[in-house]
Order: C-alpha cells, then sequence, then structure tokens
C-alpha cells in the first residue's frame, strides 16, 4: 500500500525562469494542445478590416459590419456572391511557433518553454473565425447627387468564431509542477466560447447633402436575424482554482463554472481531458436572435469623411440541444491510498475527475461581440474625365475598440492606417499597417481590379507571418467577388 501525495515535481528554478521543463500529464498536454489548436486549427476573425475601409472598390465587405459604407463604391445596384474572410491568431505567441507545436511528434523543452516565456500573466487570447457573404445585394434609390439619397441593402452570410483565454499558471503548473505555488490558488480552466450562425439581414442608409457647401450626413442601420448553428459559450467568471498546502499534504479545489454548449444532435458530456468539437454537424435553429449595427458618416467637403458606429449588438438564445455544465463547490483531495502490483499504475488523465460536473439541459443566450468603430479617409489628386470621377490617392485610419475579451472581439484597442493608389479608377493597389487588438503589429496588402460591372480584389491586413513566422502572431486573408451598375 502507498500513499499518493499531492506535489507534482518542480522543474524551475527558484528565480521562476524557464530552465528544464518537462511533461507532467497527459492531462495536462491535452490541454496546452487543446488550447493551441483552438485557434489554429483550420476553422478558420470576423471582423471590419483597414483594407475594406481604403479602397473603394471594397466598400461592400465594409458594408457588411459597418452600416455607413452601405451604398459606396457603385451607381445603381450591386450583389457580391460567395465573398470569404478568415483570420486567426494570437496576442502571445508566433505562427511559426504555433505551427511547430502542432508538427511536433515529442515536444522539446526549448519549444514548450518558448511558448510560455511569451504568455501574459493574464488574458492569453486565442482567435479565429470565418465570415462568409453567401449573397448580398444593394440598390440605390434615386441620384447619387441629389439632396437625400437612400440605400437599402440585403443578405445572407455564414458566420463562426471562437476564443481561448487563459493565464499563464495554468501552465506553469502543467509543465513544472505546483510544488512552486505551495500556499497559492492556481486557475486551472481556461476559458473557451465557439458560436456559429447565419445571419438574414436587412439595411438602409441615408445621405442628406448640400450641394452648395458640400457636406453631407449619412445615418445608417443594419438589423439581422440570427440562426444559431454552434454554441460553447463559457461565462467570463468562471473558475476552477486549486490550492496547495505548503507542506504538500492535501489539495483544495474551488469550483465555480459554468459551461453552456448546443452542438446539433450531439450530448455533450465532459469526460477524459477535454469534450471534442471536432465533426460536429452544423444545422441552423439550435438558436435565434437578432442582431443590430448602426452608424453615422459626416462629410465635411467631397473626399472627406468620417463614421463613427457600433457594430453586433445583440444576442442568440440557444434552447435546442442545449447541455449545460456546471459546479459551485469546495473540496479537498487529499491523497489516494493505492496498491501498485504487476503493471498497475494510477493515472489522473481526467480533466473531469477535477472538474466534478453537473449536468442541465437549459436554454441560455449568447452575447455577440460588440465593438465601437472609428473610420476616416481623405481622397486627394482628384479626377475628373467624363463620366469618371475619383481620387488618385486615398488615405484611411480604423480604429476598432471590443467591449469585453469574447469571440473577435478584444478589450485591446486596435488601430490601423492604409494608403491606396488608384490606376485610371480601373485597379487599385495599397498598403496598410495596424497595432494592437489581438495580433499586435501588421502589414497588409491589398489588390483590386474593375472591369465592366465585374469587381475582383484580395486582400490580407497580416502578412507578416508569411514572411517571418516567428515574428507574426496572426494571418488573413478575404475575397471580393461582384457585380456593380
Amino acid at each position: 500500500m502507498k500513499r499518493i501525495i499531492p506535489y507534482w515535481k518542480k522543474h524551475f528554478a527558484a528565480d521562476e525562469n524557464l530552465c528544464s521543463l518537462n511533461m507532467a500529464t497527459p492531462t495536462m498536454k491535452a490541454l496546452f494542445t487543446l488550447i493551441i489548436f483552438c485557434g489554429y486549427a483550420p476553422l478558420a476573425l470576423a471582423q471590419l478590416t483597414i483594407s475594406a475601409v481604403q479602397d473603394p472598390f471594397l466598400a461592400s465587405l465594409a458594408a457588411r459590419h459597418a452600416a455607413p459604407y452601405l451604398g459606396d463604391g457603385f451607381d445603381r445596384f450591386q450583389v457580391n456572391v460567395f465573398n470569404p474572410y478568415f483570420s486567426l491568431g494570437s496576442n502571445f505567441t508566433s505562427i511559426g511557433d504555433a505551427r511547430d507545436f502542432l508538427r511536433s511528434d515529442v515536444l522539446s523543452d526549448e519549444l514548450i518553454g518558448r511558448n510560455i516565456s511569451k504568455m501574459h500573466p493574464t488574458n492569453n487570447l486565442i482567435t479565429g473565425s470565418l465570415d462568409l457573404a453567401l449573397l448580398n445585394l444593394a440598390v440605390r434609390l434615386g441620384d447619387e447627387d441629389a439632396a437625400t439619397s437612400i440605400t437599402l441593402g440585403a443578405g445572407v452570410n455564414e458566420r463562426m468564431e471562437l476564443s481561448t483565454n487563459f493565464n499563464r499558471e495554468s501552465f506553469v503548473l502543467a509543465y513544472a509542477g505546483n510544488e512552486q505555488f505551495a500556499g497559492e490558488y492556481v486557475e486551472l480552466a481556461p476559458r473557451f466560447d465557439a458560436l456559429a450562425f447565419t445571419e438574414y439581414y436587412v439595411a438602409f442608409a441615408c445621405a442628406f447633402q448640400s450641394k452648395e457647401d458640400g457636406w453631407s450626413i449619412k445615418p445608417a442601420i443594419r438589423l439581422s436575424y440570427l440562426s444559431g448553428q454552434v454554441s460553447v459559450d463559457m461565462q467570463q467568471e468562471n473558475s476552477i482554482a486549486m490550492y496547495t498546502d505548503p507542506e504538500g499534504r492535501y489539495l483544495d479545489f474551488s469550483l465555480n463554472y459554468r459551461i453552456n454548449t448546443s452542438l446539433g444532435s450531439d450530448s455533450v458530456r465532459l469526460e477524459g481531458s477535454s469534450f471534442n468539437l471536432n465533426e460536429k454537424s452544423l444545422h441552423n435553429g439550435l438558436g435565434s436572435g437578432f442582431g443590430l449595427d448602426l452608424g453615422l458618416r459626416l462629410t465635411p467637403r467631397p473626399g472627406l469623411d468620417f463614421n463613427v458606429g457600433l457594430s453586433d449588438l445583440g444576442s442568440i438564445r440557444f434552447a435546442n440541444n442545449t447541455t449545460n455544465i456546471y459546479n459551485q463547490s469546495t473540496y479537498r483531495y487529499e491523497g489516494v491510498d493505492v496498491n501498485f502490483v504487476d503493471e498497475q499504475h494510477l493515472s489522473f488523465d481526467s480533466l473531469a475527475s477535477f472538474a466534478k460536473p453537473n449536468y442541465a439541459h437549459e436554454a441560455y443566450s449568447v452575447t455577440l461581440p460588440t465593438r465601437l468603430i472609428l473610420s476616416g479617409s481623405y481622397g486627394f489628386a482628384e479626377v475628373n474625365a467624363g463620366n469618371k470621377h475619383y481620387f488618385r490617392h486615398q488615405v484611411a485610419f480604423l480604429y476598432l475598440q471590443g467591449f469585453s475579451n469574447h469571440l473577435s472581439a478584444t478589450k485591446t484597442p486596435y488601430f490601423g492606417l492604409g494608403y491606396t493608389y488608384s490606376i485610371g479608377d480601373m485597379v487599385h493597389v495599397g498598403i496598410n499597417g495596424g497595432i494592437g487588438g489581438v495580433f499586435g503589429p501588421q502589414l497588409g496588402l491589398l489588390g483590386s481590379i474593375k472591369a465592366g460591372p465585374l469587381r475582383f480584389g484580395l486582400q490580407s491586413n497580416n502578412i507578416l507571418s508569411l514572411f517571418s513566422p516567428q515574428s507574426g502572431r496572426g494571418i488573413d486573408a478575404g475575397l471580393l467577388l461582384a457585380l456593380a451598375f
């Protein structure tokens, strides 16, 4: 008979610098892999981008999240078909490190240490999403130069978003053991959120302008009905905390968590090291709700405009095929008596053994990732040639501020600045840069063409990872395919 005490081996030096890290348990390896994979798996950040703001040909992409851009870039009518945008990355590790981690059969001490050393004490974020515009229509009523110009829009979009939020201590614990945390509480559980839904929207914008003074004002609104497909929602106050007795005689667990899920016909249970989201079928009708985008444009004179707005106001209520995993309790673990005979061994490879989950099947609501949007542009070198009226040079800015670290929104503000050059109002090329947000420093390129009614464009706001995988923390790309008349 042998008594197993609650100490895991310590592998850190006293100065807390990373030295020789070794795997602690399969559970902890699974935890790290799960979180890295959630952000970098090819599920693929649905958001407004600086590329869409700076290029007039891409204005219909901006209108998907910023209502005042509805009606820009065409005369009477425009239709967008199958325009995808995806983005993925993190606020701490590089694309190169994440790639090496996922590809490695054996995780080296150097690779593990490099990732942990880059983590923030709290709010380490990994985000990813796919924004797919299946069909978007816009039509202008009346003349663009009239005192009042109205634009109507409608469309169907598919959106998938996910985010993971966790602290550094959970991984220090996983790879270095709990002895160094004697006398302290350590948070074990990350926060993981995933949401997939179909959006059916209508939009309205009305520009009031003064021909004499050249100014205009344009309020806009976008109202959406949302059909939920998949949801995993962890409340921000979720906690699974562990306290280690200074003498290593016991562990205290404090549980206060609730995980809400709606995953089709699958019944979710917290077993082993995690619950599996792979190969889940997506079906509309599991949840429903409404979304709202609001915006206002001020144009002091032609070529100069400023926009302010709020995007993704609203929520989705999931009432079908829901599973609620929860526990609010405390308990003490003082070890376990076991006999080691033959090939017997003791395994704690189960997150459920710590979390002690209870289950219910109740409806719940998920809020959308609301953001504040500020943007503007300035065009110069005006060209008037026949029916063509455009600016050869365009400079634009974009400021995004989320109200929470949730899905594609982050409370860390993002600021982007872009420049676009127009060649005969037929070809646009541009470059942009950004700081802040989830991904930190970013560099992007765009190109778009107009051939008769056809509009085609490619954009990326984050190409650092392509040239220097160890420098870039994210990557994105988007496509424009539209007909405009």
